[in-house]
């Protein structure tokens, strides 16, 4: 079975659609003909792997690669229509607890305490620091970043690339960006740079023990999963990180629309949807209008007109 080849997807898409067909869809489907599948079959598809208790997002990712093979065979006349078109994620689907998404600050001090080294910790604190997706960050090499020499100085980082099974494109326009890096993290970078031999520009930024560029199963496995478990941290992976940095951020009174370039979303609403999640008492200050609403010592309070 071939996952949408006539889409234009990028390999690393392609071989995640295979993944999910091969693991879900298959199973399911055997060996029914194209022609033989029925919305109500794509429907049933959806449904059960509700009820195996998989998160809705799941279902979604296990959805798009259905959807899209069927939409290429029917392109192609195999078929009179895709019957996965208007198939929708059940609500019985397990939801997200929006609320395991963003790391407190008791639990970061935690992770720090139990991160193996200090060029592991520096890592975790960078992506905080920057929001990064951990394939952007296991993409920078040295020549990504400009840290100027001195005191009181910021940095610059610029995210061109991404690596996930080789190197490949930002994931959309917007992830190509540059992001400016605080006085604080750029000492640190260049500390860390000090403790590297012969350093060359198109070295990794991060690096294994053997001093080669990490892959995301390794980087995982050997540093944040039993980071995480030592921590008492028992749920979520590197994008907790991710959704921390733009909570934070939003907490600082950032604007979604400065949330958003940071993060390199195409849009303010998907970033405030999706990786922005406040409590009941992270509202803005109270006392922020108090200058305009006549509260402030320094400002005579207005009057509201009387009606005529």
């Amino acid at each position: 079975m071939q996952a949408a080849q006539g889409a234009a997807f990028r390999e690393n898409t392609r071989q995640e659609y295979r993944r999910d067909l091969e693991r879900l869809a298959l199973p399911f489907f055997g060996r029914m003909m194209l022609a033989a599948i029925e919305p109500q079959h794509v429907k049933e598809y959806v449904t059960k792997l509700a009820a195996n208790g998989y998160a809705a997002g799941t279902i979604r990712n296990a959805l798009a690669p259905v959807r899209a093979m069927l939409a290429d065979a029917a392109e192609d006349g195999l078929i009179r229509f895709n019957p996965a078109a208007g198939v929708r994620v059940p609500s019985t689907a397990k939801q997200p607890d929006d609320r395991r998404k963003v790391l407190t600050r008791a639990e970061l001090e935690r992770l720090g305490s139990k991160l193996g080294s200090e060029e592991d910790q520096l890592l975790v604190d960078f992506l905080l620091a920057t929001g990064l997706r951990v394939s952007e960050l296991i993409g920078l090499d040295w020549a990504d970043l400009d840290l100027p020499a001195g005191r009181d100085l910021e940095g610059r980082l610029r995210v061109r690339r991404r690596f996930y099974r080789g190197f490949d494109a930002p994931k959309s326009k917007m992830s190509r960006r540059e992001l400016r890096v605080s006085d604080a993290m750029r000492q640190r970078l260049l500390k860390l740079r000090s403790t590297r031999e012969h350093v060359q520009e198109a070295d990794p930024l991060f690096v294994s023990p053997q001093g080669r560029r990490w892959n995301y199963a390794n980087l995982y496995n050997r540093v944040l999963k039993p980071a995480m478990r030592a921590a008492g941290i028992e749920y979520g992976g590197f994008h907790r990180l991710r959704h921390t940095c733009g909570t934070e951020a939003a907490r600082h009174d950032k604007a979604s629309r400065q949330i958003q370039r940071y993060l390199g979303h195409h849009d303010s609403a998907f970033t405030e949807r999706v990786y922005v999640h406040l409590e009941a008492d992270d509202g803005m200050d109270p006392a922020a209008l108090d200058d305009l609403a006549g509260c402030s010592p320094s400002k005579p309070a207005l009057r509201l007109a009387s009606a005529s």
